[in-house]
């Protein structure tokens, strides 16, 4: 939730619904097809869809192997989130990873 700020946390670290909030490694993924618009030209779209379909099935194994998951899939391209189980902390005004 958003405080009336429009910050996600005060800067205690408490979130505007009394959670304590966290800071955590999170990697995002952005992949896209390249050339796709010109190969995908000369398909019937049947052929294009089946085509994405298995693309889109390998990528989601893949990235759920890692650990992540697929937020969307936008035209020909992935996008996937992966966040750590480990928060950061700060130790001495630097960022700590902790499990």
């Amino acid at each position: 939730m958003v405080n009336p700020s429009g910050n996600f946390a005060s800067s205690t670290g408490h979130a505007s619904n009394g959670r304590v909030a966290e800071r955590r490694v999170t990697s995002i993924l952005f992949a896209d097809l390249v050339g796709f618009i010109p190969f995908a030209e000369h398909l019937d779209p049947e052929e294009v869809r089946e085509f994405l379909s298995g693309y889109f099935e390998r990528c989601r194994k893949i990235v759920h192997r890692h650990g992540g998951t697929v937020e969307k899939f936008i035209g020909d391209a992935v996008m996937a989130i992966r966040s750590s189980s480990e928060s950061i902390t700060r130790c001495r005004g630097r960022p700590r990873l902790t499990g």
